[in-house]
């Protein structure tokens, strides 16, 4: 067994690309293109720039409310409006343990597919035959 590092995992490049269409696992569209994958502390995000977001298929959920507005808020939260719920973050305060950038928005890629790829990551752990195949078929060659 392999144990794969992040950057090894992703099927997508971790650089960005201004096109690609990311959706829930229900298919809902949340954002178009991405800037870059952030990985921090609490593991890797897919980083959008405002414009890149699909504002129309989220919201803020009421629980979440009382942080809008709130100048100690690191992010505000926002879902997706299907049955995933996916979790969105609009960045507001910088914080130690990733390179989360102010007016940015953050997405786990565990919550997201592509129209290429159900899961956008490989497994953790991978045969050491298995993760170089399942690595060949990645976006990287479609590019």
């Amino acid at each position: 067994m392999k144990r794969l590092k992040y950057d090894e995992r992703f099927k997508i490049p971790i650089d960005g690309n201004p096109t690609l269409k990311f959706y829930t696992k229900k298919g809902l569209l949340l954002a178009t293109g991405f800037i870059r994958i952030v990985i921090g502390g609490r593991g890797p995000y897919m980083e959008f720039d405002r414009a890149q977001i699909a504002h129309n298929n989220i919201h803020i959920p009421k629980h979440a409310e009382h942080k809008l507005g709130n100048s100690l808020s690191y992010y505000w939260e926002y879902r997706s409006n299907d049955d995933c719920f996916a979790k969105l973050y609009d960045q507001k305060i910088c914080v130690g343990y990733a390179d989360y950038k102010v007016g940015m928005w953050y997405i786990s890629p565990d919550v997201l597919k592509t129209d290429d790829f159900e899961e956008l990551m490989l497994p953790l752990y991978v045969e050491d035959e298995v993760g170089v195949k399942l690595k060949e078929e990645t976006l990287f060659d479609k590019l």
